[in-house]
């Protein structure tokens, strides 16, 4: 698959609008009406945490399918908004747990669908990443919880628990 890269939305293009001209996006923009007014079938929201339950209801609202990093809202309520959201419109979605589609990991759930492993009683997971405890690291939206919504479980650890559950 080859995706056509019709537009970027970005908050502010001063940092990065040549990179973003570079990416091959045909526009580049910081307006949200010129952005829906363009022929899109899908978007990918990969914006701070806090900004994703608005921007999928929009892109929802606009009749696009939406492709969210996690979270996909702030609480379980807007999350429980934008899934009935979702479900009344018949749209097409996609919260972005990518580590499920790993090599190994999709070979491990064929090993399990095939019965070849039998029941899994116990799963242990580890994800080592200590760039956060860097203290020269500037803060950022990830370690301020009301941008992030979680704090590290749910940056690291909700991948993680999504492995269990597909598994």
């Amino acid at each position: 698959v080859a995706p056509r890269l019709v537009t970027l939305l970005r908050s502010q293009l001063a940092k990065d609008a040549d990179l973003a001209t570079a990416s091959g996006f045909e526009v580049v923009t910081t307006d949200p009406g010129e952005f829906y007014a363009q022929r899109l079938d899908a978007v990918d929201i990969c914006t701070p945490n806090h900004l994703h339950y608005s921007q999928a209801q929009q892109a929802l609202t606009a009749g696009v399918a939406v492709f969210c990093e996690k979270p996909l809202a702030m609480n379980y309520q807007e999350a429980l908004k934008l899934a009935d959201q979702a479900d009344s419109l018949k749209a097409i979605t996609q919260v972005a747990y990518s580590m499920r589609y790993s090599p190994a990991i999709r070979m491990v759930k064929g090993l399990l669908e095939q019965g070849l492993i039998g029941n899994l009683l116990n799963f242990r997971a580890f994800k080592y990443h200590s760039s956060y405890l860097d203290n020269r690291r500037p803060i950022t939206w990830r370690l301020k919880y009301d941008q992030s919504g979680g704090g590290a479980f749910q940056d690291l650890g909700s991948p993680l628990a999504d492995l269990a559950r597909y598994l």
